[in-house]
């Protein structure tokens, strides 16, 4: 569940609002640029699943100036992909990132059978769809300002905001679960169910769902 497991990343602290920084922002642009022209001279070089790693990470660290400028601390891979959906609804830019990660990880942990020419053919399709990357996240970081970073950050947080109507327990945020709850608990106290009251009864009852 989407949801639960941006909480799960929240509570591990993997995930949490930080303060906005600029400096942190332009950091991370630096690799990414950095990553972008490791990626055409491993190319040049025929040195490809190299080359598909480093688009990936140009990709990547730009995904992470643009969370860490708005104040966003995620170190998860798979979390901050999903923020880009679930807080820019940048569908494509989305896409174009998780294919990146599923061959960075196919090739860096994999051995391949594929002839050198897919191997080429993969890697320039993904430089090309990093240097694309690149130029519409720049875009979406340039027209950032102070009312759409707040925004952003209420946004945030509703993503995790959980609903404190359940044996005074915090739920995850879900509102279909947070219903399914709610009824279960009218259910239960109408003498057709169990209240569950331990966090351990909880997770069970979420794990179910």
């Amino acid at each position: 569940m989407t949801n639960k497991f941006l909480n799960k990343l929240k509570k591990e602290e993997k995930l949490k609002l930080v303060e906005p920084s600029e400096d942190i922002c332009n950091s991370y642009s630096e690799k990414s640029a950095n990553c972008l022209k490791s990626a055409k001279l491993l190319l040049q070089n025929n040195l490809y699943e190299n080359s598909i790693g480093m688009s990936y990470y140009a990709m990547y660290n730009l995904l992470l100036a643009l969370l860490f400028r708005v104040g966003i601390k995620c170190e998860n891979h798979g979390g901050s992909i999903l923020l880009l959906k679930l807080l820019y609804s940048e569908d494509n830019l989305y896409k174009s990132i998780s294919d990146a990660k599923k061959e960075r990880i196919d090739k860096q942990y994999y051995v391949t059978t594929e002839k050198d020419e897919i191997t080429k053919e993969i890697s320039d399709e993904l430089l090309a769809n990093a240097e694309d990357f690149v130029l519409k996240m720049k875009v979406v970081i340039k027209n950032l300002n102070n009312d759409s970073i707040e925004e952003l950050r209420e946004k945030f947080k509703g993503l995790q905001i959980v609903s404190k109507d359940f044996d005074d327990r915090l739920l995850y945020e879900d509102e279909e679960l947070v219903k399914g709850v709610k009824e279960s608990t009218k259910e239960a106290k109408a003498g057709k169910g169990k209240i569950l009251k331990t966090e351990k009864e909880m997770d069970e009852y979420f794990e179910a769902l």
